[in-house]
């Protein structure tokens, strides 16, 4: 690693990486960026010892800020029209290699593997039911680790050199000035995360060499020893090559029948290996979701989970559901926007997955279509029920027209029951669908679309919900709603009027008029108030759901232009 990390970061950086400011603003923190990963690919070049984990992660962090900034430069309009020109195509993709981020995906499944061997391992040693026992839980890992570096290694390292090979490959555009520095900068992009994934490959095979390795010797390297000699002749090992050395040792004295079988020394060492593998989960997580269009769309996310698990459907909580969903999918129309997500889809457009990601964008117009629908019927509902009792021609009349928004409640329960079920029938789907055998981006985006319409289904719920049956008490789980239609609603009394919705409120208004006596008057005042307060509601909710309605066309337009290319 120690040469190649340098001899790969030199060849692309040393020789200038000064990058001219009106590129885009940006272009001046992306080369400090780059000249701090050259600064750490040659000190982690200079040491004897092997690269630990933090080291590392370190590199991770420093590619993660540097993608920030490399996503802004692509993202500025100038960029994107050079890009995206057909004739420049084998530019745009060499330069964007979604097969790195094939390897960042490999990468960490490599250190999920690696993690699930050593917290099994760890598990073994504390249970220690006979020495046999812990020998064979010895020996699953040690074979784990020889085919980790024999097979899995190498053919990552493989797959990047591949890449490397690519770089620089297409014909430079001299008759286009700008679009040349916009590649060549992101060339030595390439470059320079190719040296840290190869880095954090060797971290996991414990290989380090003092010998500067010619192209990809390195891959016969990985077949050697994992150690190196320090001054003293001393063997040094990083945090993957301690736990081996132990378990070898530890291996030989059970194999030997030795009396003083110690565990505790591998067991810290494993606690060790566990907390380092930790930090370069979270460095590989960083680096995985570092767009900050990503960031928001989980900030997104995050927000409306907040609002399911805290808020009753009321109206104004209905509405904020709403407006939280629009700007997700905003969110998402700016993820499709990007030139990598166009890139990655328009290579899928045939594959089954596509057609069920576009059957679930018409099932969720339908859903917020009929949902808008009901909307404005209870609408028209209420507003004859006010001209009713504005006209007030006898309590026969009232009681009449009562009963006849009654009944349109009675039926809108039974349908938003039939709705809700097959609402569930799509959540079910979504959540099974198998998981792809796909690039990282691609399968990024498929994962947020999948999100957002579970989280679209659960708030057109809300809404049909607010419309059929009593206000719940707070925080119900995510399918307890469905589960409360199936039963009969109780009518709220007067000293829990606080704990029910507008339409509700309404309800029980409306059930107290028609027992009404003397005090006639003063209840037909409180039911048209209500009623009043009901009709201002919906239109809320009607506006809210016409401009999702409008936000999801636009998604689903702008997904299909997305496959058609």
């Amino acid at each position: 690693m120690a040469g190649s990390s340098a001899s790969l970061a030199l060849q692309y950086h040393v020789r200038s990486i000064s990058l001219p400011s009106r590129l885009h603003p940006s272009s001046t923190k992306i080369e400090t960026e780059l000249n701090k990963l050259t600064n750490w690919a040659i000190s982690s070049a200079s040491t004897i010892v092997p690269l630990t984990a933090d080291t590392i992660r370190t590199g991770l962090v420093g590619l993660a800020e540097l993608y920030n900034y490399v996503e802004e430069l692509v993202n500025s309009p100038l960029n994107q029209q050079a890009l995206l020109q057909h004739q420049h195509r084998i530019l745009v993709e060499e330069a964007l290699q979604v097969g790195l981020l094939d390897s960042c995906g490999v990468a960490k499944d490599l250190l999920l593997m690696m993690k699930e061997h050593v917290q099994d391992l760890q598990s073994a040693l504390r249970r220690k039911v006979g020495d046999l026992s812990i020998g064979s839980n010895i020996s699953a890992y040690i074979c784990f680790r020889k085919k980790l570096i024999k097979k899995d290694i190498p053919k990552s390292l493989r797959a990047l050199k591949q890449i490397e090979s690519k770089i620089g490959s297409s014909t430079r555009l001299d008759e286009n000035h700008h679009l040349s520095m916009v590649i060549g900068m992101l060339r030595k992009v390439i470059a320079i995360t190719i040296s840290v994934f190869r880095a954090f490959l060797l971290f996991l095979s414990d290989s380090n060499s003092k010998a500067k390795p010619s192209g990809w010797s390195l891959i016969s390297k990985l077949m050697l020893t994992r150690s190196v000699a320090s001054e003293r002749g001393q063997k040094i090992f990083n945090e993957v090559g301690r736990v081996d050395s132990t378990l070898h040792s530890l291996r030989g004295c059970i194999q030997s029948n030795d009396a003083k079988v110690d565990v505790q020394m591998a067991h810290r060492r494993l606690q060790t290996l566990d907390a380092s593998i930790e930090s370069l989960e979270a460095g590989l997580d960083r680096l995985f979701r570092s767009h900050p269009t990503t960031l928001t769309i989980e900030e997104k996310l995050n927000q409306l989970k907040t609002w399911e698990a805290s808020s009753t459907p009321t109206a104004e909580t209905i509405f904020q559901g709403l407006s939280g969903l629009e700007e997700l999918f905003k969110c998402v129309d700016d993820l499709y926007n990007l030139p990598l997500t166009q890139q990655a889809l328009s290579q899928h457009q045939h594959e089954k997955w596509v057609n069920e990601l576009l059957d679930g964008s018409v099932r969720l117009l339908d859903i917020c279509g009929i949902t808008r629908d009901a909307m404005s019927q209870i609408k028209e509902h209420v507003r004859y029920l006010q001209s009713a009792l504005r006209r007030r021609k006898g309590d026969l009349s009232i009681e009449s027209s009562i009963a006849k928004y009654t009944c349109f409640r009675k039926k809108m329960k039974k349908d938003a029951k039939k709705l809700i079920s097959a609402m569930k029938q799509m959540d079910n789907k979504i959540e099974t669908l198998p998981v792809l055998d796909l690039d990282h981006h691609v399968s990024s985006v498929i994962k947020v679309l999948r999100e957002a319409g579970a989280m679209s289904i659960l708030i057109f719920q809300t809404v049909l919900l607010f419309l059929s049956v009593p206000v719940s008490k707070p925080k119900p789980t995510r399918w307890l709603l469905v589960s409360k239609l199936l039963h009969k609603g109780a009518v709220a009394c007067e000293e829990q009027e606080e704990n029910v919705n507008e339409l509700e409120s309404v309800d029980v208004a409306l059930q107290a008029l028609c027992g009404s006596d003397s005090s006639g008057v003063d209840r037909m005042q409180i039911a048209q108030k209500r009623l009043e307060a009901l009709e201002a509601s919906i239109e809320v909710l009607e506006n809210g759901l016409e401009c999702m309605f409008r936000r999801l066309i636009k998604s689903r337009a702008s997904f299909l232009n997305l496959i058609s290319h």
